[in-house]
């Protein structure tokens, strides 16, 4: 998720981001005959900035401060509003915020459109969205905060240094490219031969450990923050929000401050039905306007790391610790490679996963104690319990890429 500059952008972080309903109710037609919809009535300039396998994000080209992801999904869409909520209620735990001057991110989410108004919502709004199938179909939609894009000049750089699977003119046409995200893949030595390396544009470009010592994003102190800020934020994600971590993304996006000023998802999503319309943050705006450019231009120029799309991950219970030990090892392992390789026997990297590990352990001891309550003093060896089995189905697993070690199942 991100978005472009604009000189014209309005100076209130707030304006855009939820219309008053009495005052949308007035603007809208079909949308005002319900009361579980708040838009603004013409978002002419939606854009897609993103695909996946859960849903397509769009967000306004007028740097909007809100990104939106639909999807047929029902049930992913749901469960990724309720744990990316969850997720960002334990990073933004106020103890969190003092243990860490810098942290990990999450995407607040900003509501959804209730089922019962999803055939209102379509109705009026589908002709704004630039694909065909939201006019064919009414898809499951939610709102949440916008990562902002990489800055320009290192998008340009990016566009001009590395290789794209399409010719360097249709690349360096193609207006996708004014938004860029980074998937830093930590697991991977170099991109050669690798296919999650292919790219035809700056969406979710990919960087390895290879890039980010020969392209520096932002200095070699923000690399080693980086890595810091993944293994506490990995760590809090399991052991504080009790969520097992299958197959969420991590990003380098601009950084933000918004998401911090707006953000109050209700206590109780956990047990709600989905895309119920009981929650007072059911309604969206399609916002179209964000904070000045000039205000916070300086921001763009620095990168900072967040953690996105938990449609696929599940909750976790420490009932029964070897169970939810073992469920926390196979997401780590089937993930995309985003962490440091625990197969690692030398060098920086080497110290790279032993800088990871020594952090999330670090991290777990502390978010943990809640654990350590329920559970009695067994809870404080369950954090290293954990990374012993990663490393060891690590070697298992490179084993039997080697041809040396084949797992069969049951």
């Amino acid at each position: 998720m991100a978005q472009v500059e604009n000189e014209h952008a309005s100076d209130n972080p707030r304006d855009g981001l939820r219309t008053n309903a009495a005052h949308a109710t007035s603007e809208t037609t079909h949308a005002s005959e319900t009361p579980h919809t708040s838009v603004v009535p013409d978002p002419t300039d939606l854009r897609i900035i993103g695909r996946g396998t859960c849903g397509t994000i769009y967000t306004s080209t007028s740097r909007s401060t809100v990104a939106y992801k639909i999807g047929r999904d029902r049930d992913g869409l749901w469960n990724d509003i309720r744990l990316t909520a969850r997720v960002h209620r334990a990073l933004s735990d106020p103890d969190v915020d003092e243990w860490f001057a810098s942290k990990l991110q999450v995407p607040a989410i900003k509501g959804w459109v209730a089922d019962e108004a999803k055939e209102c919502f379509w109705a009026d709004y589908a002709r704004f969205f630039p694909e065909s199938h939201a006019r064919e179909t009414t898809p499951f939609v939610f709102a949440l905060s916008l990562i902002p894009t990489i800055d320009s000049e290192t998008r340009q750089a990016l566009l001009w240094r590395y290789d794209f699977t399409t010719s360097r003119g249709a690349v360096l046409a193609n207006p996708e490219n004014d938004f860029c995200l980074i998937r830093p893949y930590l697991g991977l030595a170099t991109r050669e031969d690798e296919p999650l390396c292919r790219s035809d544009n700056l969406w979710n470009f990919p960087f390895t450990r290879e890039d980010f010592r020969s392209f520096p994003l932002d200095s070699s102190w923000y690399f080693k923050q980086m890595v810091e800020e993944m293994a506490t934020g990995l760590a809090i994600i399991h052991w504080h929000a009790h969520v097992d971590g299958m197959d969420i993304e991590f990003v380098l996006g601009g950084r933000a401050d918004w998401d911090e000023t707006h953000t109050d998802i209700v206590d109780d999503i956990d047990t709600s039905g989905p895309f119920c319309s009981s929650l007072p943050q059911h309604e969206i705006t399609l916002a179209t306007h964000a904070p000045d450019s000039d205000s916070l231009s300086h921001r763009y120029r620095r990168v900072r790391l967040y953690v996105l799309d938990f449609d696929k991950a599940s909750p976790v219970s420490f009932d029964q610790p070897e169970a939810a030990i073992e469920r926390l090892v196979t997401a780590v392992t089937c993930n995309d490679p985003y962490f440091p390789d625990p197969n690692a026997t030398s060098g920086d990297d080497l110290k790279l996963w032993q800088d990871f590990r020594r952090a999330y352990l670090r991290t777990a001891k502390w978010v943990s104690e809640s654990l350590v309550e329920k559970h009695g003093k067994r809870a404080r060896k369950w954090p290293a319990r954990f990374m012993d089995q990663w490393e060891r189905k690590a070697g298992q697993l490179l084993e039997g890429k080697n041809g040396e070690f084949i797992e069969f199942g049951d």
